[in-house]
């Protein structure tokens, strides 16, 4: 059984939009964390970073395992709500199954969704040893490929390089907007409360081993942005002409904000985040900085039910 065309109007619904908000926010969030705890392992290891290291380490691995935990409970949601959707878009009373659902590429999407959770909240909730960084990998890797199976990119024409820009750019978003929201949440709320010269040294030492991560992940994010967005619109014109390049230009937008609030932290007051009146402003705007990439997570949630036709079961 096929349904080939757009996502009907019940995909919008804010309903199934907020769902996979959360999902979107909760994947970026578990990337974020095993990239922050495998990238920064050695950082937080240093003797500058004893005040602060395993307080931060500490918090991260929550942080992760909450994520894990909701992209583990998100998943049944989203296969109740698609499952509906689905069958409403038939409009001749016909149901599918959730076998029909889950046979083809959706389903893949939801398992790896469950490996996801499944293996990140294994290695963050216990001590595995050396086991936890490949916990970590697999966890993370897992969580890149869910939107690519579910969403615009598994049903292109020659779906390989679309998945493989797709779950590239969600590992970007989870390494640059995650990362940014376990700075905003984790690390500078640490810091500010245990504010000592190691803190503050350890602070230093954690924004400038981050500052390459995260600028290396927002490239990545334009890179295969530009691509999905070339991909999906097709022209110039397209971007007014069509509902999706209408909400395309509001993440857009958004994105640009975002970059200009982090270049304005990293040249102006990521230099003295580590003092005592340096630290409150870089809290400020790396707050404002999360909050504007749950805003775009939010529009990339919009944007999933427009506009590009797509094999939904196949």
């Amino acid at each position: 059984m096929q349904f080939t065309g757009d996502l009907p109007t019940a995909a919008e619904s804010w309903t199934y939009v907020m769902v996979r908000w959360a999902t979107f926010t909760s994947l970026v969030l578990l990337i974020g964390a095993c990239v922050f705890l495998i990238v920064l392992q050695r950082v937080l290891d240093r003797p500058e970073c004893r005040a602060l290291g395993d307080l931060v380490r500490t918090r991260v691995r929550a942080t992760g395992l909450a994520a894990s935990l909701a992209v583990l409970a998100l998943a049944p949601a989203r296969v109740l709500l698609q499952q509906r959707v689905l069958s409403d878009a038939l409009g001749d009373g016909t149901r599918i199954t959730l076998g029909d659902l889950l046979g083809g590429d959706w389903g893949v999407g939801v398992a790896l969704q469950l490996v996801a959770g499944g293996v990140g909240a294994v290695a963050f909730a216990r001590t595995l040893g050396g086991m936890r960084q490949l916990g970590m990998g697999v966890a993370l890797t897992a969580a890149a490929f869910v939107p690519a199976f579910s969403g615009h990119a598994a049903g292109a024409t020659s779906p390989a390089l679309p998945m493989l820009a797709d779950a590239v750019h969600v590992l970007a978003a989870g390494a640059w907007a995650g990362g940014l929201l376990i700075l905003a949440t984790v690390v500078l709320p640490s810091a500010y409360k245990a504010h000592a010269d190691e803190a503050a040294a350890g602070l230093q030492a954690i924004l400038r081993a981050f500052t390459p991560v995260a600028l290396g992940g927002a490239s990545l994010l334009a890179i295969t942005g530009t691509y999905a967005g070339v991909s999906h619109v097709g022209s110039i014109s397209g971007l007014t002409s069509t509902r999706y390049g209408s909400a395309l230009l509001w993440k857009l937008g958004l994105v640009a904000a975002m970059l200009v609030v982090g270049a304005l932290n990293w040249k102006r007051i990521g230099p003295s985040a580590h003092t005592r009146d340096g630290m409150p402003k870089m809290w400020r705007s790396a707050l404002l900085e999360g909050a504007i990439a749950l805003a775009i997570l939010f529009v990339t949630a919009v944007l999933v039910a427009r506009g590009t036709p797509v094999d939904l079961v196949e």
